[in-house]
């Protein structure tokens, strides 16, 4: 909106030498960003009623489950530390994952839905520090000589779930939300000093305000077929009233 507006020209005259010029300038600028909706991805799936169906869009990914402990070997006048190991047991789904589990009422027109969707997502690694000390007993007290300082790594994973039930007709969408990811960032840079001056320091600081804000929606579309794989009722007929389903 402002690039390099000219408060005060010429700042700083007798305080700087005559061949210094100093100009106090105002930068302000503003963006206003909305980014469109993106499909994901639009699977397929069959069951039969009372069967549970998964679809799986996820990467495997392998994160340390644990740590052994650390070991000190004593060998005559030679002392081995051992370092930590990280333990490793099955895969991480990281990604979205929807299983939903039907069932056919006695209408053979409504549909009762076990639905239960869940993203994973990895947020970042927590470092720990563990200690090892080495050391002598002599006459029964303990010297410490060498302190090792390790560092081992823990993921943090987000899970996003919803559990529910919904009855629906043969051929209807629903949609489910509510699973929305909110990130806020504020910095406040400022010069040393000059920052702090009431009123007149708002002129030497900087501030950024960030949202950042993430909603997944999941439409599902549940269809009776027959036994050949072809729709029950291939036409629907919109805009009746309920009570003529």
């Amino acid at each position: 909106m402002f690039n390099d507006l000219k408060i005060l020209p010429n700042f700083g005259q007798g305080i700087f030498p005559d061949d210094i010029t100093a100009n106090l300038s105002l930068s302000i600028e503003a963006v206003a960003t909305n980014s469109r909706t993106e499909v994901l991805s639009s699977p397929k799936i069959i069951t039969t009623s009372g069967q549970q169906a998964t679809i799986r869009m996820v990467e495997e990914i392998y994160y340390p489950s644990g740590w052994e402990s650390p070991e000190i070997t004593v060998n005559n006048n030679t002392v081995q530390t051992q370092a930590p190991i990280p333990e490793f047991d099955d895969s991480t789904d990281i990604g979205i994952l929807l299983t939903v589990t039907p069932i056919v009422n006695p209408d053979n027109y409504t549909i009762t839905l076990h639905v239960k969707p869940e993203v994973v997502s990895f947020i970042q690694y927590s470092e720990y520090d563990v200690q090892v000390e080495q050391g002598q007993i002599i006459d029964g007290v303990t010297t410490p000589s060498l302190l090792n300082n390790y560092k081992i790594k823990m993921p943090e994973i987000g899970r996003r779930n919803i559990d529910t039930h919904i009855k629906v007709y043969d051929g209807e969408t629903i949609v489910l939300g509510g699973m929305i990811n909110n990130r806020n960032v504020y910095r406040d840079d400022k010069w040393p000093i000059l920052g702090e001056v009431p009123l007149f320091g708002r002129l030497f600081t900087s501030q950024l305000a960030f949202t950042d804000s993430n909603t997944l929606l999941i439409f599902l579309t549940a269809r009776l077929i027959n036994n050949d794989g072809v729709p029950v009722r291939r036409e629907r007929e919109h805009g009746i009233p309920d009570f003529y389903r």
